[in-house]
């Protein structure tokens, strides 16, 4: 029974890997139950590469923990990134195409921001994400992580973040 439990826990442990500054994540897929791209496609993090993004995820409840980012973003006349929102929408109470049908309709004040729905908590567990929060990443151009900030975003990490985009 103890290798049982073991090998359970090897598993697990092997399943969930903290994503690292300067490393390129695991590969994730949101699709069918998992989650999808906002017109219910299927996204890869393997699109993380080509160009710099800056990379949104949250519990939509806590999105008053972006919204100074989001504001300057939307200021920037040819932002030299792409902005991709991953809402976990199993972090929330609101019904999920109640929250679908919003974010669709906020989409446009985004310009050509990529929004994506995490159904099943994958990136919480596949990155080592912190769940119920927002968490703020910047990649670069070969899918590598350069920066991440878990929580409210101070104007110091605002700077931080524009300055590592080029803005």
């Amino acid at each position: 029974m103890k290798k049982y439990i073991a090998l359970a826990l090897l598993i697990f442990t092997m399943s969930s890997v903290a994503i690292e500054i300067g490393k390129v994540p695991a590969k994730i897929t949101l699709d069918g139950e998992n989650g999808s791209n906002i017109q219910g496609g299927v996204w890869h993090s393997t699109s993380l590469k080509g160009s710099m993004h800056l990379v949104i995820y949250m519990d939509p409840d806590e999105r008053s923990n972006i919204e100074p980012l989001m504001k300057k973003i939307r200021t920037l006349k040819q932002p030299q990134f792409r902005t991709v929102a991953i809402v976990n929408l199993s972090a929330t109470w609101m019904p999920n195409s109640v929250l679908m049908s919003k974010l669709k309709k906020g989409q446009k004040g985004m310009g050509k921001a990529i929004y994506l729905f995490d159904k099943k908590r994958v990136l919480v567990k596949q990155w080592d994400l912190k769940d119920d929060n927002t968490v703020a990443m910047v990649f670069d151009k070969k899918g590598k992580l350069l920066y991440k900030k878990t929580g409210p975003l101070s104007s110091t990490h605002i700077k931080n973040i524009l300055a590592i985009i080029g803005k």
